[in-house]
């Protein structure tokens, strides 16, 4: 359940990222502005890194299954 809570952080950053290009009609695509978010929540201590962690570990350990391209 630990590890649910945790994708829900990052589920709900990039939820914002795409609100936020979306508002503004930016051509910046909304997962990099998620990840600006996460970084900028992470920098001034909104979020503590204990808090997505986790679910960072195994998104990364996996990541070679998100980019595979099928023939």
């Amino acid at each position: 359940m630990k590890k649910l809570g945790q994708f829900g952080i990052i589920l709900l950053i990039l939820l914002f990222g795409h609100i936020i290009q979306k508002h503004f009609k930016l051509s910046i695509p909304s997962t990099i502005i998620g990840m600006i978010l996460l970084l900028l929540l992470l920098l001034f201590k909104i979020i503590k890194i204990q808090w997505v962690e986790g679910i960072s570990k195994i998104l990364l350990d996996n990541l070679s299954l998100f980019l595979y391209q099928q023939v």
